[in-house]
């Protein structure tokens, strides 16, 4: 029994990594392959066509600043109500399918012929922030195999990247609404919170002894409105204020450990600037979504977020190889 325990250990370790892992090709598998090619893109908050792949042929066309009124039998308002609502469901390419927008106060009704995959399109879904969430679970699954000891620091890292590679490829697919992925988004958002400002309260060191009944109801709040979230009973831009208060909170508390830990300021100034120069993109991010008005470009804020993680996982393994040292020269004094 001893001889197949190590074993074990191994593969419960690898359970975890390979579960979020599997989850990522998964979705990333249906931004690339599943989800529509219409031969237009729109902006998820507004309906505003943003861009045009496949000019239709018919008269009148989609322009770029349309706003979506209908899609088939689907309206927006239905769309924008029920993340669990898909636009172009059950389409194949070559068809036609009747599409109503707004052009400038005007009302129109477009004849548009659905394209279906597009070499431009994929491309332009290739080279987008999913790759991001790749990352962090890469950084996510090295701690869990390599940072040592498995204390509350450790496992507070670990939930951070899994959770914010989980957010990302969510977000990645949110616009299309597929396999609940738009629920998913804000579901996650609301479980980021609490670890983001545990994880900033206590590391590098703790700025106080909380008793846990705080954190358990802290944890509480943030999985009652994850669960809130995937009942869709929500405001749809309330998920944005949870994620700016992730942000902006990480922020303040390590401005605050700066301020109050001068024995740390050496790591705290590494994660106070990487913490900065990740998040202040994705904050200008956050304020748009829930000013409600998101240009195309705002996704392209998130690419500085692998900032923070790397910064974090510098800090640790420079202490743990700083401990290693200090062990080292103890040993060694105690057989001089």
């Amino acid at each position: 029994m001893r001889k197949t325990s190590p074993q074990r250990w191994q593969i419960s370790e690898l359970l975890l990594p390979i579960s979020i892992f599997l989850i990522l090709v998964w979705y990333t598998y249906g931004i690339l392959f599943v989800a529509s090619y219409p031969g237009f893109t729109f902006t998820n908050i507004n309906g505003r066509v943003a861009t045009i792949y496949s000019p239709s042929e018919q008269t009148p066309t989609l322009q770029k600043d349309d706003v979506l009124v209908q899609i088939g039998l689907v309206t927006w308002e239905s769309y924008k109500g029920d993340a669990r609502v898909l636009l172009f469901e059950g389409i194949q390419p070559g068809e036609i399918v009747q599409i109503t927008v707004n052009r400038n106060g005007e009302t129109l009704t477009i004849p548009w012929k659905f394209s279906g995959f597009d070499p431009t399109e994929f491309k332009t879904r290739f080279l987008n922030i999913w790759g991001l969430a790749f990352i962090f679970w890469f950084f996510g699954t090295v701690a869990h195999l390599l940072i040592r000891p498995k204390d509350g620091h450790q496992r507070l890292f670990i939930a951070a990247n899994y959770l914010t590679a989980l957010w990302l490829i969510f977000g990645s697919l949110s616009s299309f609404q597929l396999w609940g992925s738009s629920i998913l988004l804000h579901a996650v958002t609301w479980l980021l919170l609490p670890i983001y400002l545990h994880l900033h309260w206590v590391f590098p060191r703790p700025l106080k002894e909380l008793p846990k009944t705080v954190w358990t109801i802290i944890y509480l709040i943030g999985s009652t409105f994850a669960a809130a979230e995937i009942l869709q009973i929500l405001p749809k831009s309330l998920y944005a204020l949870a994620f700016l208060t992730a942000l902006l909170g990480s922020i303040v508390l390590e401005g605050t450990h700066y301020i109050r830990q001068a024995d740390q300021r050496r790591d705290v100034s590494i994660l106070a600037t990487s913490i900065f120069v990740a998040f202040f993109p994705a904050i200008i991010f956050g304020i748009l979504v829930v000013a409600g008005t998101t240009p195309t470009f705002a996704p392209a804020t998130l690419f500085s977020m692998p900032f923070m993680p790397l910064a974090y996982f510098y800090v640790i393994y420079r202490r743990q190889s700083g401990g290693l040292e200090v062990r080292g020269i103890a040993q060694k004094c105690r057989r001089e």
